[in-house]
């Protein structure tokens, strides 16, 4: 536990401790006005059982004096009024711990979804390519949630053990021997089943952890892949397991809230037998029988405060274990996120961006995306000059997006370098060198928004130029097509992941996107592969008409759409094996012969399609 407490510490920032240190000082004022208020009772009822008790008692004796009262019942009437005041502002103070616990609960849920939502989105590229989208989704939608209920539980936890330490203190006060036979029967009953149940709830709080994981997972890949299973009629597989997921998730959440209630009512039967040892003992003792009632009620009411916070107090450790593995992921996610700094993140303040006039130069460049895998790209060295046409050609598996991925700067070499007009592309130079690049992927993702704001994606609506929205969509051979087809234009909503639009029409507008900054170099990752060889056509002939001002790096999947290339690279499992022009290559390598072959006879076959 002590552990947990140490990395729950660690979580937090300065300001949630400044506010947890807080809360723990007003729960333990409210402690003590409890136990305040407890204590009310014991003169209170004292006089009531014997009145005479104020002459024999020298506090009650000098207060009655010192107030000025005439008659018992006036001294009564007060006492009363005391208890009742006390008794009000205690539970007005539990009042206001709930509502402090719940606002630092909120504080801190949501500071760690932002946090750990801003840490993947700038982590570095690679770290996404080794990891699952599904676990990310639920760290930062369910698991922060989960940690502020930790945060909850822990607080209640102090909270309830303020309350019995302050109750029994004065237990102890009043009769030590009979507080301490009362603590050590009620007491040990949930000592006992906590420590034979812990280890258990640490199991079935990992197990919890892993289903939810998986619940992500088969939701992801139901909706993702939905096509595809509808097609193979596979989906009954993915719904067996979410269902196995979401029955284990909801076993173990069972299991614990039965193990957190589990001890209530034997104890229940416990602290009646303890009422019944304290009553048998005051009768016992006192000869005098009004001289046991005080006791008894101050017992009997001390009861009903800390019954109700021993269960909360067992509750709430057995919570605390229960989700201890979501306190263990949420520290390491942070630690990950911290260890690798915002080397990805946005330059908010200086908008600078990096001067390209000369040429973009890799050196021996290697890369592998883990040290057991071997390298992806070995010993890379080519120019591109500015201004000018490269085409990056060779089988599936070749090394070609990777490369290009390193270029772009979301990859960096494991060895070797990349420079851009002799300067290091790393650090705040990557980050200048990225506002002047363009890029299309082969799969374009499109959110669930308008055509003008997937053109414009990412810029808030008041910095949206529309003069560049539509040349981008001109450039991209979509503009006609938005206008004239679409009912609402540049406003028109096109679904999640641009469901509502065609496979050809979605990649227009992934190259209309790349086109609304102006790049100075603009990447295409395959990026025509599904478009008609017509639109192909009359999409090039845009971009070569503004190919004076753009260095065009094209990844080929048809050669036809490099056949203008100032230069192909040639590419087999990570080495460039030949460089030249089209024709060049044409005439002097088998490899790119036979590729050129194959892509003429698909050309063919779709035209006869």
């Amino acid at each position: 536990m002590m552990e947990l407490i140490r990395k729950f510490w660690n979580i937090l920032v300065k300001r949630e401790r400044v506010r947890v240190l807080l809360t723990l000082l007003i729960l333990l004022f409210s402690s003590l006005m409890q136990m305040l208020g407890v204590g009310s009772i014991l003169p209170l009822i004292a006089v009531i059982a014997k009145p005479e008790v104020i002459e024999s008692n020298h506090w009650l004796q000098n207060l009655y004096t010192f107030i000025g009262f005439t008659s018992v019942n006036e001294f009564l009437f007060f006492l009363g009024l005391c208890s009742l005041g006390i008794l009000l502002l205690s539970n007005a103070f539990l009042a206001l711990n709930q509502w402090v616990t719940l606002r630092l609960a909120g504080a801190v849920q949501r500071r760690l979804e932002f946090s750990l939502l801003e840490g993947y989105l700038h982590a570095p590229y690679v770290a996404h390519l080794q990891r699952s989208s599904a676990e990310l989704k639920r760290n930062v939608l369910e698991e922060a949630q989960q940690f502020s209920g930790i945060a909850t539980l822990g607080l209640q936890l102090i909270a309830s053990s303020f309350l019995i330490i302050c109750i029994t203190g004065l237990f102890l006060v009043v009769n030590p021997v009979l507080s301490i036979i009362l603590s050590l029967f009620i007491g040990s009953g949930y000592a006992l089943v906590y420590f034979v149940v812990q280890r258990h709830l640490g199991r079935i709080g990992r197990e919890r952890l892993e289903a939810n994981l998986q619940r992500y997972k088969m939701v992801d890949e139901g909706l993702g892949g939905l096509k595809e299973l509808r097609l193979l009629q596979r989906t009954s597989w993915t719904l067996k397991r979410y269902t196995s997921a979401m029955n284990t998730l909801w076993e173990t959440r069972a299991s614990q809230s039965i193990l957190g209630t589990l001890p209530k009512h034997f104890i229940e039967v416990l602290s009646f037998g303890g009422m019944l040892i304290v009553v048998l003992y005051l009768l016992a003792s006192q000869e005098d029988i009004r001289n046991t009632i005080p006791l008894i009620s101050l017992f009997a009411f001390g009861a009903y405060r800390i019954l109700p916070a021993m269960q909360g107090a067992y509750n709430s450790a057995m919570s605390l274990r229960f989700y201890a593995p979501v306190l263990l992921t949420i520290e390491s996610e942070l630690s990950k996120i911290k260890q690798a700094g915002s080397i990805d993140g946005e330059m908010t303040g200086d908008k600078k961006t990096l001067s390209f006039r000369q040429v973009i130069e890799l050196r021996n460049v290697s890369f592998s995306f883990t040290q057991d895998r071997g390298y992806a790209l070995q010993n890379i060295s080519l120019t591109i000059p500015c201004r000018s046409f490269i085409g990056f050609a060779g089988e599936t598996g070749a090394g070609k997006s990777t490369l290009v991925n390193l270029i772009l700067g979301l990859l960096n070499p494991d060895k070797g370098e990349i420079r851009i007009d002799g300067i290091q592309l790393s650090g705040e130079v990557g980050k200048r060198w990225q506002r002047i690049l363009g890029y299309v992927p082969q799969d374009i993702y499109l959110a669930d928004d308008t055509i003008e704001h997937n053109i414009a994606f990412g810029l808030p609506p008041s910095k949206i130029d529309d003069g560049a929205v539509r040349e981008a969509a001109r450039l991209a051979q979509i503009q006609h097509f938005i206008e004239q087809q679409l009912p609402d234009g540049y406003q028109t909503i096109v679904g999640d992941r641009g469901v509502r639009l065609s496979g050809g029409e979605r990649q227009r507008l992934g190259i209309a996107r790349a086109l609304y900054h102006r790049p100075e170099v603009l990447v295409l990752d395959e990026a025509t592969s599904m478009l008609d060889g017509e639109t192909e056509a009359k999409i090039f002939s845009a971009i070569q008409s503004i190919a004076k001002e753009v260095t065009l790096i094209v990844i080929a999947h048809r050669l036809n759409t490099i056949k203008h290339a100032d230069t192909i690279y040639l590419l087999d499992k990570g080495v460039v094996t030949a460089s030249g022009t089209f024709s060049e290559l044409l005439a002097d390598n088998d490899q790119f012969r036979k590729m050129a072959q194959g892509f003429e006879r698909e050309g063919s076959n779709k035209t006869n399609s």
